[in-house]
């Protein structure tokens, strides 16, 4: 080969270089956006099925908020646009990259581009280590979230309750001694089905997020002026509710069959109403009486005990003050039945 021939060859193989860039550039670039649209397909499709087989798994109890979960629209217009934004960053610089190197020079002097190639190899490292570090980060957070939610104190046990909602047909049971009748009848033969150790019913499981305020006066003080008034959260309970539902009473007793409508109005109330309006344990409210009601003729009840606090609203949220009414002095029509069983 003559000396002459070389640098024309070298000349060609130059332009023919120069000419080839744009379509190595945009095969590179196409590449990165096709597996990334691959990955978030992907993604998508593992997102949906996982989504579905929670659902599927999670226990049927109405659940606030179960029927808004899933992938809608939004989601996968934010997928899509997350995909394709990553396909081109992280394909458009190393297609950049390579579309514009001089493969002559270096093959000629056998570090061409090293200097800067490592740089952007450097960062795009860098950049992808510190990226899986808030991943990581983020991630442990979660799992220590879901820790910390899945340890809370619920205030109650349950592990092995069964519960079924019942409403009573109003052009049937239209008096309330026909309510309380059917109720604890329904008890005494759910009480007697085999595996059944105790059974309960209440208007509003906790967690179930039903509210229903009253204001209430304590004996002998002077009833407070809006908006300090005393408000407790109510709820309606057989006897046998407390232990079905694992709910310790930490003084006084528990609701009783002589606990009817033509016995003194009693109640149960929590620690939070205990400790923020009796200043419990050092006065303890038990035997002493409350007036529900701040009208003209208010109910007065007698605080039969105290018990334990329950979650209500969320698990994450604090307890509020509550009040339990004995069902045989304050019928309803809907009640949900709880039983505990020893079995499966």
């Amino acid at each position: 080969m003559s000396a002459r021939a070389c640098p024309n060859r070298i000349s060609i193989w130059r332009s023919w270089s120069t000419a080839g860039r744009a379509p190595i550039f945009r095969q590179l670039l196409t590449e990165s956006v096709i597996l990334a649209l691959l990955g978030g397909g992907f993604g998508w499709a593992v997102a949906a099925w996982g989504t579905d087989g929670l659902l599927a798994l999670a226990p049927d109890v109405g659940l606030p908020g179960m029927e808004e979960i899933g992938l809608d629209g939004r989601i996968l217009l934010f997928t899509g646009l997350v995909t394709l934004g990553t396909g081109i960053v992280f394909g458009f610089f190393p297609a950049m990259r390579i579309s514009s190197s001089d493969v002559y020079s270096g093959v000629r002097n056998g570090t061409g581009g090293r200097k800067l190639g490592g740089r952007v190899r450097n960062g795009l490292v860098v950049s992808q280590v510190a990226m899986a570090l808030v991943l990581l980060v983020g991630a442990g957070l979660l799992i220590r979230s879901f820790q910390r939610l899945n340890a809370a104190d619920l205030g109650f046990d349950p592990e092995g309750v069964l519960t079924v909602s019942l409403a009573l047909p109003g052009t049937r049971f239209t008096d309330g001694a026909e309510r309380i009748t059917y109720y604890h009848t329904l008890l005494e033969r759910l009480e007697g089905i085999p595996g059944v150790v105790a059974a309960g019913a209440t208007n509003s499981l906790p967690l179930a997020a039903n509210d229903g305020d009253v204001d209430f006066v304590i004996e002998g003080e002077a009833p407070p002026e809006a908006p300090d008034a005393n408000v407790a959260w109510i709820r309606r309970v057989t006897r046998g509710y407390f232990t079905t539902m694992g709910i310790r009473l930490i003084d006084g007793r528990d609701f009783e069959l002589r606990d009817d409508a033509a016995a003194d109005r009693v109640v149960i109330v929590n620690e939070t109403l205990a400790r923020r309006y009796y200043d419990y344990p050092r006065r303890n409210p038990v035997g002493t009486r409350v007036a529900i009601g701040t009208g003209d003729d208010p109910t007065w009840r007698t605080i039969a005990g105290i018990a334990r606090d329950t979650r209500h609203f969320n698990i994450r949220d604090g307890t509020r003050p509550a009040m339990c009414f004995p069902y045989q002095q304050v019928p309803s029509m809907a009640m949900t039945m709880v039983l505990r069983t020893d079995g499966d």
